[in-house]
């Protein structure tokens, strides 16, 4: 072709493989998604960070398919989440072909990542022990030939508090408190009369704004990254910087949450058969908050009640000694009053490889791979002696109280390390262009190593050290346990062939003989094979021949395999002693007195099982895949079921104490998880506008097959209480059937209630019909709180320089139940608060009314009464835990180039922007752990640049 000054200008096309067939990282490989036996999702990682979060884990949120995340706090730094695939337990997380601890995956710059893959099925069971619930395989960038970039992406956020209860004002509160006084059938008085009212409706007096006082109006978040990609024929390198700052929601400022990563990856050919990799990632993150916890300083915030001051002065110099054990959140929150916990980490994580293409034998490669993984916390616990006041109006003085009294300081260390090393063969070769062979064989062997120490020391001198305490009643300790003392290991033979026929018929074999030493000589190995087929219906000659062409992938698939687990069991071959020793009731302390000193003793582990072993885990999946009309309709359907045998538990029936040694555990009973997954998927072009979707749902549910227990003396109590053939997450409690509306309905009520029930008390279901509520009508009302059912719908779409990434996320299945301050008002104490949401009770119109007197006229409401309480197990304390969100939203523009840049786009995000859900005052993902007080969950506002030099 001509071009401009009359120069040809020659255009080439390359036919890009990547396109016409994309590949998925497997276990121990890559494989073609169309030739996949397995039930294996994948997610590239330009797809994970159109959400915006701290946290990898929540990116994934409805993403892939089976994988579940249930966010429990946005507190920074904490990272705690619920993450399974198909409700399956904690999955085994591999990145770059090391396996590594979950809070690896959390704490990734999102930008490094290239691609995720989820082994749902027994494609897992290369991985052997570790791997019956699922395996998560990371892969990281890495640089390409000719290539070079520069990479900088930015974001700034604002959070807000996503589903936090409010608290009442004083006139409310004053209400509220005579409605509970007044609730007495001898005859009740008010605790504030109308004098105390008027102070406030005068605005004589101004009540205290709790919220305002311990919350501020957003929290800040920023995230940086910076990488630069690119190589030449000789060597290719990607390098990431990574920074993180995330602010908590307290005003004061002082919980906050800073993350550091570099990541290299570096390869690079020595001579034409030999190549090496080095790889290095480095995290280092540090959470800063007061000294007092999080969800102490959120129950806290709900008990204060609006007639008590933050501070005792005018001059606000003063924290107010609270009525309520002497609490005061404001006071809590303030590092420099009470002291600080300062929780710091560091990994690093190494890997190098060298691969070598053997002559001779075309597709061999032979590759020795070293990994080393480093990782130490250093805790600091800082506890302040400090003062809070109230003023006696008598005396006109301010009275002093003392509270964490006498200083000191706590050092926490923690030294973990993985070692692993792996030699290799694998082979892949075409045969007469039909027949395709893709071999693995590999010898491994982790070894995993834990240490750890602690010492306190009360401090003389106001530093900030443990060399400034006196050594009287000092501290110097570790921890013991299973998960903090340790040194295990473990060694395996593994390997994996594939076989495709003209890409029709696929079959797939693969095993791990995997060895651990937490199990008896006799008993540390085992062997874990799996198999799996495919048939691409789609690719026959009678398919083509029927004039079916719009459907391009028709493909059955099956697959069975077992995997095992060594998690649960920690050495008990081995007899010995625990010490020091426990107290229980038996020896009442765990030591003697000698001379006027305590001296810790020792006690008996217990009898010791030679013959434990892992449980295994059967499994088997069975899928269909659809692709046609080029991609203007895509469906995947999945059907599974996971069988366990062997779960550890110790046997029913004991043993006389004079024995002096408990029951070992054994390999006894089993559970089954089984389920269902559909995905939908749609994607087209329409001149410049195009877009895709996906429709993700997938139920699972667990029963438990066997449970060791004893004996079960009747029918009634066998159907309560034996968990044999059960299926799980589902509790009892009473049915809930509506409130009392009037008296008269009370008078007549058929089942009997007692003389202190009132309009507006609640009603129960009377289940087995004989007339009275008691435990007898307790039947499976709720699930449990996290969800069996998940779904979600993901929508992308471009038009010209603009696009939109959407993610609606929900669950099903699920319940949610309120404890303490959450189902009662005024809880706890005389002086407590409550939480608005109780406004929305039956009451008198007259407040001073007598509740108890027939004539009165009653305003209806959600709750009963303020002082009658519902059953913490009925149905009127359990809400459907069912939600709809607007998980993220990001909409981006893309510039022209200009100026040596090649691509500036400016995006807008959104988090957790809206949700529906029955579910009141709190988030639908809120657990209802430590009553409900967990640091609440957030919704982000965020803005950023990403730009490619």
């Amino acid at each position: 072709m001509g071009g401009g000054g009359g120069k040809p200008l020659i255009i080439r096309l390359v036919e890009d493989l990547r396109v016409l067939e994309e590949v998925v990282v497997v276990g121990y490989g890559v494989q073609a998604k169309a030739t996949l036996t397995g039930a294996v999702s994948a997610i590239k990682g330009s797809d994970v960070i159109t959400t915006k979060n701290e946290n990898v884990q929540n990116m994934l949120t409805g993403k892939i398919s089976g994988v579940r995340v249930t966010q429990k706090t946005a507190e920074p730094g904490a990272f705690n989440n619920n993450f399974d695939i198909r409700g399956m337990g904690s999955p085994l997380i591999i990145i770059d072909g090391i396996p590594r601890a979950s809070d690896a995956l959390q704490r990734m710059d999102a930008n490094d990542i290239e691609s995720i893959s989820v082994l749902k099925d027994a494609s897992a069971a290369v991985y052997g022990v570790r791997a019956a619930n699922g395996v998560v395989l990371v892969t990281t960038k890495r640089g390409e030939k000719g290539r070079i970039e520069l990479n900088y992406s930015g974001s700034f956020a604002a959070q807000v508090p996503s589903g936090l209860p409010a608290t009442l004002g004083a006139v409310d509160y004053m209400a509220i408190r005579n409605e509970r006084s007044m609730h007495n059938l001898s005859g009740g008085s008010p605790v504030f009369d109308d004098s105390r009212f008027e102070e406030y409706l005068s605005g004589r007096k101004v009540s205290t704004d709790w919220y305002s006082e311990v919350f501020g109006s957003y929290a800040p978040e920023t995230q940086h990254n910076l990488n630069a990609t690119g190589g030449n024929d000789r060597v290719n390198y990607y390098i990431g910087l990574g920074y993180l700052y995330q602010e908590g929601f307290f005003k004061s400022g002082d919980l906050n949450y800073s993350k550091y990563n570099i990541r290299s990856n570096i390869t690079g050919k020595i001579t034409n058969r030999l190549t090496v990799d080095l790889n290095l990632n480095l995290v280092m993150d540090e959470q800063n908050r007061p000294y007092q916890d999080s969800w102490w300083i959120i129950r806290g915030f709900w008990r204060q009640n609006p007639l008590m001051p933050a501070f005792a002065d005018q001059e606000r110099t003063m924290y107010y000694h609270g009525l309520i054990e002497g609490d005061n959140p404001v006071s809590f929150m303030d590092r420099d009053l009470v002291g600080y916990k300062i929780y710091g980490k560091k990994w690093a994580e190494t890997s190098g490889s060298l691969t070598y293409n053997v002559p001779g034998i075309d597709g061999l490669q032979a590759k020795a791979m070293f990994g080393y993984d480093y990782f130490v916390s250093d805790t600091k616990l800082f506890n302040k002696e400090y003062n809070q006041y109230r003023y006696d109006e008598a005396s006109g003085t301010y009275a002093k109280f003392t509270r964490q009294s006498p200083n000191s300081i706590e050092r926490q260390t923690y030294m973990k390390s993985h070692l692993l090393t792996q030699l290799s063969l694998s082979y892949k070769h075409t045969f007469a262009n039909i027949h395709k062979v893709d071999a693995f064989l590999a010898w491994e062997t982790n070894r995993y190593d834990s240490d750890n120490f602690f010492a306190k020391r009360y401090l003389i001198l106001p530093l900030e050290y443990l060399f400034a305490g006196v050594a009287e009643q000092q501290l110097a300790t570790m921890n013991a346990a299973a998960d903090g003392l340790y040194i295990n290991a473990n060694n395996a033979f593994l390997g994996r062939a594939n076989y495709s026929y003209a890409d029709k018929y696929l079959l797939e074999a693969l095993f791990r003989y995997d060895g651990s030493s937490k199990f008896a000589t006799g008993y540390q190995w085992g062997f874990f094979p799996a198999v799996s087929g495919g048939w691409r219906i789609s690719e026959e000659d009678f398919f083509k021949d029927a004039d079916l062409s719009f459907i391009q992938q028709l493909k059955l698939r099956a697959s069975y395999g077992i995997t095992g687990d060594d998690s649960a069991s920690s050495y008990q071959f081995i007899s010995g002693y625990n010490y020091p020793s426990g107290s229980d009731r038996r020896n009442f302390t765990g030591g003697y007195v000698f001379n006027g000193s305590f001296v810790a003793s020792a006690d008996n582990k217990g009898i010791p099982n030679p013959y434990i072993t892992w449980y295994t885990a059967k499994t088997f999946n069975a899928g269909i895949d659809v692709n046609a009309w080029n991609g203007l309709l895509g469906v995947t359907l999945e059907y599974f079921n996971r069988t366990r045998e062997g779960l550890l538990t110790t046997r029913t029936g004991g043993i006389p104490t004079v024995v002096g040694a408990g029951l070992p555990q054994e390999n006894i009973n089993s559970d089954r998880h089984f389920g269902l997954e559909l995905e939908l998927s749609h994607r087209n072009r329409i001149s410049d506008f195009s877009y895709s979707t996906r429709l993700i749902t997938s139920i699972t549910r667990q029963k438990r097959l066997y449970v060791e227990r004893g004996a079960i003396g009747s029918s009634w109590s066998n159907w309560k209480n034996n968990q044999n053939n059960r299926l799980q997450g589902v509790h009892s409690g009473y049915g809930a059937i509506g409130q009392f509306t009037s008296w008269e309905e009370i008078w007549n009520y058929p089942i009997y209630t007692g003389r202190s029930t009132i309009v507006g008390d609640y009603k129960y279901e009377d289940w087995n019909g004989d007339g009275e509520i008691n435990g007898n009508d307790s039947h499976p009302i709720r699930f449990n709180q996290y969800p069996w059912m998940n779904y979600s719908f993901i929508f992308n779409a471009a038009y010209k320089g603009f696009d939109l990434d959407m993610l609606i996320q929900g669950a099903s299945m699920t319940s949610l139940i309120y404890g303490e301050q959450l189902r009662e008002p005024l809880w706890g104490s005389g002086e407590s608060s409550a939480m608005a949401q109780f406004l929305d009770r039956w009451h008198p119109a007259d407040p001073k009314a007598d509740p108890y007197d027939p004539s009165i006229e009653w305003i209806p409401g959600h709750f009963a009464y303020t002082g009658t309480l519902p059953d913490v197990n009925s149905g009127f304390n359990t809400e459907n835990g069912t939600y709809l969100r607007l998980k993220s939203i990001e909409l981006g523009y893309t510039f022209p180039s200009f100026a040596g840049v090649k691509n500036l786009r400016a995006f807008v995000n959104a988090y957790n922007l809206l949700t529906f859900t029955k579910i009141r005052y709190v988030d639908p993902e809120h657990p209802n752990d430590t009553y409900g007080y967990l640091y609440p969950l957030n919704k982000t506002f965020s803005f950023g640049l990403n730009i490619k030099f």
